[in-house]
């Protein structure tokens, strides 16, 4: 995730901006941050694991151990899990026209959308970019993703990142 950040920074998605978080998602959730274009790693070389913030402490146990995590929420190993089928399967149904598969995917978007909006309170990026297998859905996953930025009250029009797919 963090070779991503950089890659998107330099040659993809995030050219331009000075303050990027790439988003990885896919079979789990990862990130990478780059801040004021240089890549930040943290204290312990461990910034970045944005699957495992957690989104409701009440949730359902992660297999890191937390209970709650975006990515027991979110990730493609979790919905397999939770639908009993691949989650490109899942991702194919719903564009489909699958309603129960869409109904999961959406509230999988949902709680991704959650994730934007921490990750954009946390960094302030300038661009938000998101990758990995889920990322080939992305005229399914997108709109959910900008509607849950646009609706956020805090995060007003002039500091909302712009949300893009990876390159």
């Amino acid at each position: 995730a963090k070779l991503g950040a950089l890659a998107e920074y330099h040659q993809g998605a995030g050219r331009g901006s000075r303050h990027l978080v790439y988003i990885t998602w896919s079979t789990g959730i990862g990130g990478g941050v780059i801040i004021d274009g240089q890549l930040f790693s943290g204290a312990h070389g461990s910034a970045g694991e944005l699957g495992h913030m957690i989104i409701d402490p009440d949730g359902p146990l992660d297999a890191c151990g937390q209970r709650g995590c975006l990515e027991v929420f979110a990730g493609g190993n979790n919905l397999a899990r939770q639908t009993g089928e691949p989650a490109a399967q899942l991702f194919e149904a719903a564009e489909a026209g699958d309603l129960e598969a869409l109904a999961i995917v959406k509230r999988a978007a949902g709680y991704m959308g959650i994730g934007l909006i921490n990750v954009t309170n946390l960094f302030d990026p300038d661009v938000i970019v998101i990758g990995g297998g889920i990322s080939s859905s992305w005229k399914l996953v997108g709109p959910y993703l900008e509607a849950a930025l646009k609706g956020s009250p805090f995060i007003g029009a002039a500091r909302r990142p712009a949300l893009r797919k990876a390159r």
